[in-house]
């Protein structure tokens, strides 16, 4: 059995949440958010579906979502029969942090 760890911070003065997971063998849901969010997979495979296009993530990419891009992802240990567990972490900056005012 795999020890699934679920870590998460956040920083006030930038709010900015940011979220480590190891292990998690559960396929996340398809899902969207409202806001950017950033991905990276730290070690092994995971297995993601974008705005139905698959992708296959591996150590060291880097993922950026786009406010509403639907999106789900598992280890690629179950999508495609590999043995490395994967963990990644994932950023959510809030709501309008990457907006920029044109004058």
């Amino acid at each position: 059995m795999v020890n699934e760890i679920r870590t998460v911070c956040s920083d006030l003065d930038l709010k900015i949440e940011a979220y480590r997971f190891e292990g998690i063998m559960q396929q996340f849901p398809n899902h969207f958010h409202d806001y950017y969010a950033i991905g990276f997979i730290e070690n092994g495979r995971r297995y993601l579906q974008c705005n139905n296009q698959e992708h296959m993530l591996n150590a060291g990419d880097m993922v950026i979502f786009n406010p509403k891009d639907t999106h789900t992802c598992e280890q690629a240990l179950r999508a495609h029969r590999t043995q490395q567990i994967s963990s990644h972490s994932l950023i959510y900056p809030p709501k309008g942090y990457f907006s920029v005012q044109l004058s």
